[in-house]
C-alpha cells in the first residue's frame, strides 16, 4: 500500500516515470533502455514537470512545515500549563 501511495505522489509531480518494481531488475533494465531510446528520438520535448507540486517536498519547505507543527504543540502545552 505504501509503495502504491509513493507511486501516486511521484506521478503527480509530472516529471517522473515509474520503471517497474525494485525486485524486477531485468524488467527495469528494459524499461530504462526504452525510455533512453525515446529520449534520444526527442519524444520528451512535451515533458512539463509541475514544479509547484514538486517544490512542496523541498527540504526547506518541509522543515518550515515541521517547525510550524512544533510551534503549535508548544503553544498548546503552554496554554494547558496556565
Amino acid at each position: 500500500m505504501v509503495i502504491r501511495i509513493i507511486g501516486q505522489l511521484i506521478k503527480l509531480s509530472g516529471n517522473s516515470i515509474l520503471a517497474g518494481k525494485a525486485h524486477e531488475m531485468e524488467e527495469m533494465k528494459k524499461q530504462l533502455k526504452s525510455i533512453f531510446a525515446e529520449w534520444r528520438e526527442g519524444k520528451f520535448k512535451d515533458f512539463h514537470p509541475d514544479w509547484d507540486y514538486v517544490a512542496q517536498f523541498e527540504r526547506r519547505k518541509l522543515v518550515q512545515k515541521m517547525a510550524g507543527i512544533f510551534d503549535e504543540v508548544v503553544a498548546k502545552r503552554s496554554l494547558q500549563n496556565l
